[in-house]
């Protein structure tokens, strides 16, 4: 306790620059390991949010592709067909063509 109290008033820098500063508002460990339990389960929240968002995203983005990939079938089972067609009836014009010399 001693030691917490000498640091109130004395700055940390003499161990390490970084610490020049003074124990202004001195934490019991109890409080310390409360504060960084309920400062976890807020983390973790956040997290959790954060991933089911983020899967939210992929499976609209993966029905976004499915939905792309049966429009391309469905386009090139027209484009066939259209070209069969098409095909086909100028056979048949060429025929008919033909059997009118």
């Amino acid at each position: 306790m001693e030691l917490i109290s000498h640091y109130r008033h004395e700055s940390l820098a003499q161990y390490n620059a970084k610490l020049d500063t003074c124990l202004l508002y001195p934490v019991s460990k109890y409080q310390q390991d409360q504060v960084v339990k309920e400062d976890s389960v807020e983390a973790v929240g956040a997290q959790l949010k954060e991933l089911q968002m983020k899967h939210t995203a992929i499976e609209a983005f993966n029905e976004t592709i499915k939905i792309f990939e049966e429009q391309g079938q469905t386009q090139e089972k027209c484009s066939k067909e259209y070209l069969e067609r098409f095909q086909r009836e100028q056979r048949e014009r060429d025929a008919k063509d033909l059997a009118e010399l």
